[in-house]
């Protein structure tokens, strides 16, 4: 390796591009005072790597870009490109080149390229350590170094040495590794703490997790008494329907007894206006006897208005009973083979509710007829009231016989009072029913609620739980990766303590050295072994402490040396 060019542009008195090729075998650069000699030593030490401005004889860093002369002006930037000849491979780069570029701008920016690449001032200080190259090394003496290497004080001198022994090299690897494992005892403490946390923090997600499992076998409860709970609402429901059926039935008995009584009650009104035509006889004082007839028509006629009234109300009724089966359906949709039965019994139900009508259209126009039949006897009576006293026997026999007829309509009525109990039973019964339907279906939406909010709940937790397990799971890959990086750094360490012990076994060489006995000592045993890198580790080996012997020339050498 050696130095193959070096090119300026903006640095110092080298304001353009300047580009200086060393030859193998250049050995100097010559030139009058003030030519810039001085500046091509302190540009190698720049892209080197050097941050003192005053080891640049500069008093800041923003000196070294040309600051410009009578002749042209400043520039913005200095650059400078170091180019090494790497065929045998001694930089620890696959280039047969290697060129070093360092820029500054006037802003105080700086910037390090490799090759061209972007890079860092480390990347150059790892690529250059153990070549002995750099802005510390003893590759680089300025002008009066000599002086202050000569007044050094002992350390500063053993520095010196070790630079040139190639100690130093190890020495940084040494605190680097150091402050890698300190960097790796921060790490696994941050580590610990991490796990400690999430273990602390796992204690109450496994309490969570314990309640998302009862509120698991809460909602399979829930699920069974839901089921439990439709169950029984059907069979009421199914029970309820049957009342209501039976009742049903006994209205539509109730209805078919009245119209039947009603019948006879019209086909006796008819035998007696036949019999009053047939006679032509008038009973007792016609004035009386037109009184009580218009009084026993008016009670008929106010029957027949209730019983048709009565008719409108158990259709309307009917009707609501159909609206609330209805209902009833709709809630119960989740029972459909109970659904289908209950929509065959609601056909039957308006089957019987056509029928009711049918039977309330007739009771209607039995009333009319009444009604009719009333002015037909007014227009008879207006007629007969010349002879009135011939008929008066005549009359009492239908005075008994209107007697009759009134006890009929009495008991008429008692029956239809009776008919009006049993549907207001029904009624009640109705609504008695509506009451638990819709507190069931409450208290089902509130089971649902809760339901839902348990899912939900459960959700959250396991979410929870899953991040935690993922967190603990990554802290405890860390702490397994930062305890591998510990063991590989103490096994570090412990190579970089072998070193130390062998470059202190080897104090005669550096007190030999400094003492000034270096004309005794050629060398030391390892400057003469040139190893291939493939076996160097087992020559190590093999020779141990003896590769920091001491090489003399003779044995006299080597009295002197003991």
């Amino acid at each position: 390796m050696y130095l193959k060019s070096l090119t300026l542009k903006g640095f110092k008195s080298f304001a353009d591009r300047t580009q200086m090729a060393f030859d193998p075998g250049l050995t100097v650069v010559v030139g009058p005072n003030g030519s810039g000699k001085s500046n091509v030593s302190d540009a190698i030490l720049w892209v080197l790597g050097e941050q003192s401005a005053k080891q640049l004889r500069g008093q800041a860093m923003e000196d070294v870009i040309f600051s410009g002369s009578s002749a042209r002006g400043a520039v913005g930037v200095a650059e400078v490109t170091l180019v090494l000849d790497n065929s045998d491979h001694t930089l620890p780069i696959d280039f047969a080149e290697v060129g070093i570029t360092r820029r500054m701008y006037r802003s105080g920016e700086s910037e390090y390229l490799i090759n061209g690449a972007p890079s860092r001032l480390m990347d150059v200080q790892d690529i250059l350590h153990d070549s002995g190259l750099g802005k510390d090394t003893h590759s680089i003496i300025s002008q009066g170094k000599l002086d202050s290497i000569l007044s050094s004080r002992p350390e500063e001198r053993r520095a010196l040495i070790e630079e040139a022994a190639d100690i130093s090299k190890h020495r940084r690897r040494k605190e680097r590794s150091q402050r890698k494992l300190a960097s790796m005892d921060e790490n696994l403490a941050r580590a610990k703490v991490l796990s400690r946390e999430l273990a602390r923090q796992l204690r109450p997600l496994e309490r969570q997790v314990d309640k998302a499992q009862r509120a698991r076998a809460l909602e399979e409860e829930l699920k069974g008494l839901e089921v439990q709970l439709a169950v029984d609402d059907l069979r009421r429901l199914q029970q309820s329907y049957s009342r209501l059926s039976d009742r049903g039935r006994e209205a539509d008995a109730a209805i078919e007894l009245a119209q039947y009584r009603h019948g006879e009650k019209s086909r006796e009104l008819e035998k007696l206006q036949s019999l009053l035509e047939q006679k032509g006889l008038f009973v007792g004082d016609l004035g009386e006897q037109r009184r009580r007839m218009q009084d026993l028509l008016g009670r008929m006629d106010s029957d027949m208005r209730l019983l048709e009234e009565k008719g409108k109300n158990m259709v309307s009724r009917l009707s609501d009973m159909r609206m609330q089966l209805s209902a009833m359906e709709k809630q119960r949709a989740d029972a459909a083979g109970e659904h289908e039965r209950l929509a065959g019994d609601l056909s039957d139900v308006r089957v019987r509710e056509a029928d009711l009508r049918e039977s309330v259209e007739e009771l209607s126009r039995a009333s009319h007829a009444a009604v009719a039949n009333r002015r037909a006897l007014d227009a008879e009576l207006s007629h007969v009231s010349s002879a009135e006293r011939a008929a008066r026997s005549e009359a009492d026999r239908e005075t008994l016989a209107y007697a009759k007829l009134e006890d009929q309509i009495g008991n008429a009525e008692v029956e239809d009072q009776m008919f009006a109990s049993r549907l207001e039973q029904l009624d009640e019964s109705i609504r008695t029913t509506e009451e638990a339907v819709a507190e069931r279906t409450e208290r089902a939406e509130r089971l649902e609620e809760e339901l839902v909010g348990a899912r939900s709940r459960a959700d959250e937790i396991a979410a929870s739980i899953n991040r935690s397990t993922a967190e603990l799971t990554s802290a405890r890959e860390a702490e397994s990766e930062a305890r591998l990086r510990l063991s590989s750094a103490s096994a570090t360490l412990e190579a970089l303590r072998s070193v130390d012990a062998d470059v202190e076994k080897s104090s005669p060489l550096v007190a030999a050295l400094a003492e000034g006995e270096g004309e005794r000592v050629e060398c030391r045993l390892a400057d003469l072994i040139d190893a291939d890198p493939a076996i160097e580790a087992l020559v190590e080996q093999l020779l141990g402490d003896d590769l920091a012997a001491l090489v003399v020339a003779d044995a006299d050498a080597a009295a002197g040396v003991a």
